[in-house]
């Protein structure tokens, strides 16, 4: 009993682009639906935590504390797709050092319904490097509650391959109160 990896960490948003709204538009049927080359900024975030050592005797890091640092990108190249880059340093300054990257596309197909495409890698010093592809779906039963379903396959160097198929429901509590004008 216990957790496998406990990590403490705050993430901060540096920079969102602002994109023109071209859907008013109305003086030129080319200037609205042009591509807005802004798009091609990404928002950045990052993030900082380190990974605690209060797990079990078998999870636990021989190295002690370690600190993990992340970069986030996300690319809302239009109102339906989105490209996130996540590039990821975990148990840095130990033997058991990881980088990793995360890639997703999203597209929304309808209000109600999106769909995405992942890749993930890891790279370990001691340890073959893992490859993760993965493809699902979701769709929003309402503006709090949503239903996805995934598959994913994980090739690593020693040619162990997994495939795993998965769904969830998740809840969001929103206490979020707009200011009235």
């Amino acid at each position: 009993f216990g957790f496998s990896k406990l990590t403490i960490g705050a993430k901060y948003l540096l920079y969102k682009p602002e994109y023109t709204d071209k859907s008013k538009e109305i003086r030129s049927w080319k200037a609205r639906h042009s591509f807005d080359k802004k798009r091609l900024i990404p928002a950045v975030g990052v993030y900082a935590g380190f990974n605690t050592n209060l797990l079990t005797s078998m999870h636990k890091n021989p190295d002690g504390v370690s600190p993990r640092i992340a970069l986030f990108t996300q690319n809302d190249l239009s109102n339906r797709l989105i490209v996130l880059l996540n590039l990821i340093g975990d148990k840095l300054f130990t033997t058991e050092a990881e980088t990793s990257y995360i890639m997703t596309v999203t597209y929304t197909l309808a209000e109600d319904w999106s769909i995405f495409g992942e890749n993930q890698g890891f790279f370990r010093k001691n340890v073959p490097n893992d490859f993760q592809f993965g493809v699902g779906g979701a769709y929003l039963i309402n503006p709090n509650m949503q239903a996805d379903l995934s598959a994913r396959m994980i090739f690593d160097e020693r040619g162990d391959n997994t495939y795993l198929i998965g769904g969830g429901l998740s809840w969001r509590l929103d206490k979020h109160k707009d200011k009235m004008n």
